[in-house]
């Protein structure tokens, strides 16, 4: 069982052979980079996020629990 997962997840990989030209490495690398950027700061800001929820009064919190049900309730119509 775990080594048809293990051969699955390997196959995602297959891409990374057919990379023939400098061009094509360098474009990977500069995505690379590029994502791991985003990444590092989309972590900031849910930290961020995290500290300034704790630092919440009851009623701010419920507040903005409230807030972000609305938001995701919006969300759910908007996708078919």
């Amino acid at each position: 069982m775990g080594v048809e997962v293990l051969t699955k997840i390997l196959g995602w990989f297959n891409w990374v052979s057919g990379i023939n030209t400098y061009s094509e490495v360098v474009a990977l690398v500069g995505i690379i980079l590029v994502s791991l950027v985003l990444m590092i700061y989309v972590g900031k800001g849910v930290i961020s996020l995290g500290k300034w929820l704790v630092n919440l009064r009851v009623k701010e919190f419920t507040l903005m629990l409230a807030l972000i049900g609305v938001v995701l309730i919006g969300i759910a119509i908007l996708i078919p």
